[in-house]
């Protein structure tokens, strides 16, 4: 096994390809963009159950304690003993939970957010918001 560090995003996906697994070992991690780009690619994963890891990936990986190094040990152990009918079922249960997310499909929710928080703003507040970089109020009604 061999740790990285930082990879060019160029790089990224001839190593996802040609992994047997992706093991994220974070203890805090803000949304897992690594282990749903693993997944995406057909790379099981083997995951820390931190952060937002369970909400956001779902079933799909084989957890651990990321706190724990026998855990992490005994799941990765786990990992490799694994049949290859339970090896192509993480491979779609994490191609699945994957699908769940994508760029543009966020990039909307953060939209759709941001509009909604400047079109709530409070009344002694509007005056400040005016202006051309302000999304207009929807007509009443």
């Amino acid at each position: 096994m061999k740790a990285f560090g930082r990879v060019p995003d160029g790089d990224l996906r001839g190593l996802y390809e040609g992994a047997s697994g992706f093991v994220f070992a974070a203890l805090h991690e803000g949304f897992g963009i690594p282990p749903l780009e693993a997944m995406r690619l057909g790379v099981p994963v083997i995951c820390a159950r931190s952060g937002a890891m369970p909400e956001v990936l779902g079933d799909a990986p084989l957890w651990f304690n990321p706190r724990e190094e026998r855990d992490i040990a005994r799941t990765m152990k786990r990992f490799v003993g694994i049949d290859s009918n339970a090896r192509i079922e993480m491979i779609r249960a994490g191609q699945r939970q994957a699908q769940k997310y994508c760029w543009r499909k966020s990039a909307l929710m953060l939209a759709e957010g941001v509009v909604g928080v400047t079109r709530q703003l409070p009344s002694d507040r509007e005056a400040v918001a005016d202006g051309p970089f302000v999304p207009q109020r929807r007509p009443a009604g």
